[in-house]
């Protein structure tokens, strides 16, 4: 199935927990917001929240810094 991620179009498995996706893509959790067709997906809902055909993630990525 076809999703988007921060604008850059993605191929995945059928039926793929957010969680999921960031396992495969060994994407660093620890810092970051994610928001799905423009909600946010809190990270205790990563593990029940499925990602359906034409989803558009966007993932930001907190930096220290000042």
């Amino acid at each position: 199935m076809q999703i988007t991620v921060n604008g850059k179009p993605e191929t995945v498995n059928n039926s793929l927990r957010l969680s999921e996706f960031f396992e495969h893509q060994q994407i660093n959790t620890a810092a970051i917001a994610v928001a799905v067709n423009g909600v946010v997906i809190h990270r205790e809902n990563w593990h029940e929240h499925r990602l359906n055909n034409d989803d558009s993630l966007t993932i930001i990525q907190a930096v220290a810094g000042g």
